[in-house]
C-alpha cells in the first residue's frame, strides 16, 4: 500500500515537472518552495542527517535480513537505497520537484520504519 502512494507521489512530480516547462506560475511555485526548502529542511547543515537517516534504516535492514525477516527488509532497504540515491544524485537535483521528491522518499521510508517496528514489537508481546 504504501508503496502505491509513494509511487502515485512520484508521478504527480513528474507530472508537475512536465507542467513547469510550459506554465510559468507552475515553475515559479516550484522553483520558490524547492529555494524555501534547500535553505530551510535540506540545508547543507541537515543533509548529513537525512543521509544518516537512510543509513540507519540500511543498517536495521541488514539486521533484519540476517534475522530471516527477507520480506520487510527488502523493502525498507529499496526505499533506504532510493533516498540515498536521491539526496547524492544531480540530475535529480536539478528538478524543480526534487524537494517533494524527497518529501515522498522520506514519508514512504518512516511509514515503513514505523510498520517494522510495530511488528516487531507486536511479536514480541505475543510471544509472552
Amino acid at each position: 500500500m504504501i508503496w502505491t502512494l509513494a509511487g502515485l507521489a512520484l508521478i504527480a512530480c513528474g507530472i508537475l515537472e512536465y507542467q513547469a516547462q510550459y506554465r510559468a506560475g507552475v515553475m515559479r511555485h516550484l522553483y520558490y518552495r524547492k529555494m524555501e526548502h534547500l535553505v530551510g529542511t535540506y540545508s547543507p547543515e541537515l543533509l548529513p542527517v537525512h543521509s544518516a537517516f537512510a543509513i540507519m534504516v540500511f543498517a536495521y535492514t541488514l539486521y533484519l535480513w540476517r534475522a530471516g525477516q527477507t520480506g520487510r527488509s527488502c523493502s525498507l532497504m529499496v526505499a533506504a537505497g532510493f533516498l540515498l540515491l536521491a539526496l547524492h544524485t544531480p540530475l535529480l537535483q536539478e528538478l524543480y520537484t526534487y524537494t517533494y521528491v524527497l518529501y515522498s522518499l522520506e514519508i514512504a521510508l518512516a511509514v515503513l520504519c514505523i510498520s517494522s517496528i510495530a511488528s516487531d514489537c507486536v511479536k514480541y508481546v505475543r510471544k509472552q
